[in-house]
């Protein structure tokens, strides 16, 4: 199944804005959110078939570190 570029953008805008006011951690585990969004947007943005889209936005999270590894 695809997903429109219009799409895209919205659910993309939609997790920097949440997970950046929602966010567990104020500080973002250190970790710069929007340079991580910045480097993933061209991706995320790319991906026209709704599980590259889905894989490229996990990859995306993944970087904050949120879950440890067991």
């Amino acid at each position: 199944m695809t997903i429109s570029e219009r799409e895209r953008i919205s659910i993309l805008a939609k997790v920097e804005q949440l997970v950046g006011t929602k966010f567990y951690d104020p500080n973002f585990k250190g970790r710069n959110w929007r340079s991580i969004v910045e480097t993933h947007r061209p991706r995320i943005l790319s991906a026209t078939a709704r599980n590259g889209f889905e894989a490229a936005v996990n990859e995306m999270l993944r970087e904050l570190g949120s879950r440890d590894s067991a």
